[in-house]
């Protein structure tokens, strides 16, 4: 396939109204091949879900819709940037 398609982005609200940025990919629908389900993806400590592009291209491939987000604080996420209130 190739590099990825472009994702659709929005944000969804969490618990406390921060909107969290996020981003799917889906299959071209002129594919044959049915959907295997859906991967989510979630970066880790001071990444976003941008950096891992590498693999939205052979999920699509492999028949799955891919979607991540960024994390508060992370990429296009508001919030204190890296910040952790306890690593309880």
């Amino acid at each position: 396939m190739g590099p990825a398609a472009e994702p659709t982005t929005a944000t969804f609200s969490t618990f406390d109204g921060l909107d969290l940025f996020m981003q799917t990919w889906t299959r071209a629908a002129s594919t044959s091949q049915p959907q295997r389900g859906v991967v989510a993806l979630v970066h880790g400590i001071c990444e976003h879900s941008g950096r891992y592009a590498n693999v939205v291209g052979p999920l699509l491939d492999a028949g799955y819709t891919v979607a991540g987000f960024d994390l508060r604080g992370h990429g296009r996420s508001p919030g204190r940037r890296g910040h952790i209130d306890s690593w309880d």
